[in-house]
């Protein structure tokens, strides 16, 4: 016997209610209406349509999930660290502008959103993971970047990118909480091993670079305003004359629990 389907001029509201109770009682498996409701389109066409369960799958009438955007849930450490790193910049003294990371070493390609060429390079071939650097496929890729490279990065790129070396490379949650938003700056401008020994110095612990139990220990009781600290008597006279901005960035995560 065949079967016959409601004509429907719109899957919303109660005429998707009821086409969903047919649903459930066909394949004999409840529907939760609410999770189900929210997948069902509200743009498909006014006009009537015939239609079957497997029709309206086959013919994609179920709303599309959207796909993520980078920009809807960006943690704060990111968001900071984006407004301090700016846009893009060649400054011929800053070495994080040299594909050697030395001032006046190499090609200029610049930075954008704080992402060096060496590290847009990793990232590309890594996915966010540690690369070694004297592999070919790391060399081969950043000898082939170009300046509009660096320059076309988005915001949405660099969001993807920091969120990735949070996890994969910098291991924040392992951090306390109240301390995370710096050590993912300090991070970001001094590179994983420069922070790790940076933090370690704070904290009065051997700055060996190093990750394990007893930097983990000490770490739990460096105040925010020690770390600042330590940072700001970190930088050169010449690095401070270089990037006028540095004082007041580190200065800025002296605040929360001291």
């Amino acid at each position: 016997m065949s079967q016959h389907w409601p004509k429907v001029r719109k899957w919303q509201g109660g005429d998707s209610m009821l086409l969903l109770d047919m649903f459930s009682s066909l394949l004999g498996n409840p529907v939760e209406k609410p999770k189900y409701e929210s997948l069902l389109a509200d743009d498909l066409p006014v006009e009537e349509i015939v239609t079957s369960p497997k029709s309206l799958l086959a013919n994609n009438k179920l709303a599309p999930r959207p796909k993520e955007n980078p920009s809807e849930s960006v943690p704060q450490y990111i968001t900071k660290t984006l407004k301090k790193e700016g846009e893009y910049q060649n400054s011929p003294k800053d070495k994080g502008n040299w594909t050697t990371g030395v001032a006046g070493s190499g090609r200029n390609l610049g930075t954008n959103f704080g992402i060096t060429s060496r590290s847009w390079a990793e990232f590309l071939v890594g996915d966010g993971k540690n690369v070694n650097p004297e592999s070919k496929e790391f060399k081969d890729t950043l000898a082939n970047l170009k300046t509009e490279d660096i320059q076309n990065i988005t915001k949405n790129q660099a969001i993807d990118f920091y969120k990735k070396r949070a996890d994969e490379q910098f291991k924040l949650t392992r951090y306390p909480p109240h301390l995370r938003d710096q050590i993912f700056d300090i991070m970001t401008q001094s590179g994983y091993t420069g922070g790790m020994q940076l933090i370690q110095k704070a904290a009065g612990t051997t700055p060996d670079g190093l990750f394990g139990p007893k930097t983990l220990n000490a770490i739990q009781n460096l105040s925010n305003n020690q770390l600042a600290k330590t940072r700001e008597d970190s930088f050169s006279q010449s690095f401070k004359d270089d990037n006028p901005g540095v004082i007041a960035r580190a200065r800025s995560f002296a605040k929360s629990k001291s």
